[in-house]
């Protein structure tokens, strides 16, 4: 069983580089990984440096890790507008009954920060 094992192994990889061509990794040139390594040290982000040098996400991060580790990574999305402190505040004016709905927890916060949080 084990040799049957070991010859499917062997021509599996074969076959899928006959049918799937475009499953092949390529190793990428020291032309690319110091883009890449540039991109990363300017801040863009992996979605732009994909789309400029055309490396995977995978190899984008282990180039990452082993050229530039220092480099922080952005963790994407939208900074939070409202505080620990402030959700603390809402939860607790509301439990308390000082605040009954949304818009006035809204008007609450926005005295208490100076700012409108509804944008």
């Amino acid at each position: 069983m084990k040799s049957c094992d070991t010859i499917l192994y062997i021509y599996i990889p074969s076959i899928i580089q006959c049918f799937f061509p475009q499953f092949i990794m390529h190793p990428l040139s020291k032309t690319t990984i110091t883009t890449i390594t540039s991109l990363l040290t300017t801040g863009h982000s992996y979605a732009s440096i994909k789309a400029q040098t055309g490396a995977s996400a995978g190899a984008i991060t282990k180039i990452h890790q082993d050229y530039c580790p220092e480099v922080a990574v952005s963790s994407g999305g939208c900074p939070k507008k409202l505080t620990t402190a402030n959700i603390l505040y809402i939860k607790h004016a509301i439990r308390t009954g000082k605040i009954k709905n949304a818009v006035q927890a809204s008007k609450t916060l926005s005295t208490l920060n100076n700012n409108n949080t509804c944008k």
